[in-house]
C-alpha cells in the first residue's frame, strides 16, 4: 500500500563517500485528489443536481469512504443522509432510489395459471426491483411478503 501519514526513514548524508551526518526523518505524507463537495446544504432522500457540487481538490487522507470525482458517478442517485456545504462527497452518502418506497399504495398481483387476482396494498419497506418487501393487504389487513416489480406493482409468488 502507499505510504500515508506519518512515516519514519532514516537519512544520511555522505560526502566522499563517507558517511558525514546521520538522522531519524519524519515526514507527514497527505493525499489530495479532484473531488465533489457540496456548496449547498443537501437533504436526506433528495435528487442529486449538478448545481449542488463542485470539483475542488481536496485532502482525502484520512477518508474511510471513497470520495465520489465526478457529478456522471451519481447521475440518478440521491443523499442517503443531510450532506452539509463542504462535505466531500462519498460513495456512502449515495443511493439508488427504491422503486417502492414504505407507505406507497401498490398493487398486489398472484397469478397461479389462468387465474390473476389483484388487490390494494400499502408497502411497509422501501425496496428496488426484485427486492423482496413486507405489504399491508388494504383489504385484509394481513401483511405478506412480496416481490417488487416495479414503482406500483409487486408480485405475491406461490
Amino acid at each position: 500500500t502507499e505510504p500515508i501519514g506519518l512515516v519514519t526513514g532514516a537519512a544520511v548524508i555522505r560526502r566522499d563517500g563517507g558517511r558525514v551526518e546521520s538522522a531519524q526523518v519524519n515526514l507527514r505524507i497527505q493525499r489530495f485528489a479532484e473531488v465533489l463537495v457540496a456548496v449547498d446544504k443537501v437533504d436526506a432522500r433528495q435528487p442529486f443536481t449538478p448545481e449542488q457540487f463542485e470539483r475542488r481538490r481536496t485532502e482525502i487522507t484520512a477518508m474511510y469512504e471513497k470520495p465520489v470525482a465526478s457529478i456522471n458517478e451519481i447521475a440518478g442517485y440521491r443523499a442517503t443522509r443531510i450532506i452539509r456545504p463542504g462535505t466531500v462527497l462519498t460513495t456512502a452518502c449515495v443511493e439508488l432510489p427504491p422503486d417502492v418506497e414504505a407507505g406507497r399504495t401498490v398493487s398486489i398481483v398472484y397469478t397461479d395459471g389462468y387465474c390473476r387476482v389483484t388487490a390494494s396494498g400499502t408497502a411497509l419497506q422501501a425496496g428496488l426491483a426484485g427486492d423482496y418487501v413486507k405489504v399491508k393487504n388494504n383489504s385484509s389487513g394481513k401483511i405478506i411478503v412480496a416481490r417488487v416489480v416495479d414503482g406500483g406493482a409487486v408480485v405475491v409468488e406461490p
